[in-house]
């Protein structure tokens, strides 16, 4: 039962993720205006990378079964860096499109059709409050996985509020017919948010049973998450609503958004030498990165470890700059092939989750060449990143002419990791490579 528990969870928290990337994918090539066009594909991308780790853990859990502490996620681990279990029945995106859609388990908020730019707005801002408290909670949760995932999810949600609370405000306190399409989203949608704070029959067993598991609970007096604008409040804390996750929901259920299939491939050749980690680092250097090629994935920091399997096989080990990364996919083909070509026909690749990536992990020659190739490199760490969601960073300087005299236009820029920036001097814009 404890384990059922575990999977339903688990795939609750995967499908909320989905359902909601997937709307906001929706709005792709016709948002208001490019830059916020952009912004909210990266943030669907996020949501979708999101949904992969939890969708390849509740798989894992399928197909092999759970021992607490120990994370195998179908190659996708937590700190314990445990290989991927065999092959079975579940996969990610059987999980994620092969399920009826009255199977999934999301909460009734995400899937709720855009509307208009407000009603998205206000949807988006009300989960990222959610999971804003939710991950910082789940990551001191005992089970690794979970955590790892949350440890990752955190930067990026934080990104996500920020944005989205900027534009409630600027909606809310706009013009009169900006004002008042939020307050019609607000009646639309505050209905919905009672439900993150019900807990499902799966969560009361997980409860009951003791097993390590978050349910953030409605804090009255920390009135989580505030919205505020032109004298209407309304605070993400609401006492009325149950769950309805996982049960019949026909007067709520939207259409159009389970429509879809993936296809995935694999791919071995025969052909050994002996495992050389010097040699094997080295090749690695000739992997770029395929959204920013002038940097090496060993500039970039994300390859963790070189390791022997066995005296023929290698294990590589690496973490995702971002959660919905687009370029992890190619990144991990072109390490395969790099090594392919040099006589590594067997090649283990591990992702792990926690501790997560950070731009620390940059080599400097790496922010040389960024700077060199026209985007702004990551500041260091402790001058921008701050605890406070909504603290503004410091200048960033022109890697064209040098100024410091920047304006931010966007939080996303080209893609999830960079934000997009314009000098005021030499009047260009350019991407700046943003401090995680």
């Amino acid at each position: 039962m404890m384990k059922e528990s575990l999977i339903d969870y688990t795939l609750h928290l995967a499908d909320n993720a989905l359902v909601l990337g997937h709307r906001n994918s929706e709005w792709t090539g016709h948002g208001p205006i490019l830059e916020q066009d952009i912004a909210l594909s990266n943030i669907a991308l996020d949501l979708i990378g999101q949904a992969r780790y939890l969708y390849q853990y509740a798989a894992a859990l399928l197909n092999a079964g759970h021992e607490q502490g120990v994370g195998a996620v179908s190659g996708v681990t937590g700190a314990t860096g445990v290989a991927a279990v065999p092959a079975g029945v579940a996969t990610e995106d059987g999980l994620a499109y092969l399920r009826d859609s009255w199977d999934f388990k999301n909460c009734l908020l995400v899937e709720q059709d855009n509307g208009d730019w407000g009603k998205t707005i206000l949807r988006q801002f009300f989960f990222s409050a959610y999971q804003y408290y939710f991950y910082q909670q789940l990551q001191e949760g005992k089970d690794r996985d979970l955590a790892a995932v949350a440890e990752k999810s955190f930067k990026e949600v934080s990104y996500h509020l920020r944005w989205s609370s900027e534009w409630v405000i600027r909606l809310g306190d706009g013009t009169e017919e900006s004002h008042r399409r939020m307050v019609g989203a607000l009646d639309q949608l505050w209905k919905l948010t009672g439900e993150l704070f019900a807990p499902a029959s799966y969560e009361r067993a997980l409860e009951a049973g003791g097993s390590p598991w978050i349910l953030l609970r409605c804090d009255r007096r920390g009135k989580i998450g505030s919205v505020t604008f032109s004298g209407r409040r309304g605070w993400l804390c609401p006492t009325q609503g149950g769950s309805r996750r996982g049960k019949g929901r026909k007067a709520y259920r939207a259409s159009g958004v389970f429509a879809g299939r993936d296809a995935i491939f694999t791919k071995s050749i025969s052909g050994q030498r002996m495992v050389d980690t010097v040699k094997i680092w080295s090749l690695l250097e000739q992997v770029n990165d395929p959204e920013v090629p002038v940097l090496s994935i060993v500039d970039l920091g994300i390859i963790r470890d070189v390791r022997e399997v066995n005296e023929t096989i290698p294990e590589v080990v690496l973490t995702p700059t971002y959660s919905g990364c687009p370029a992890m996919d190619a990144i991990r083909m072109n390490i395969r092939m790099v090594l392919l070509s040099n006589g590594y026909p067997d090649v283990r690749l591990t992702t792990v989750l926690s501790p997560a990536w950070t731009t620390e992990w940059m080599s400097e020659k790496g922010k040389e060449k960024l700077k060199a190739y026209g985007i702004a490199p990551p500041l260091p760490l402790q001058q921008v990143c701050h605890p406070g969601l909504f603290v503004r960073e410091e200048a960033v300087a022109c890697p064209r002419c040098n100024s410091w005299h920047t304006t931010l236009i966007s939080e996303f820029g080209s893609t999830a990791c960079k934000s997009l920036y314009r000098c005021e001097d030499c009047g260009e814009p350019f991407d700046y490579f943003k401090c995680h």
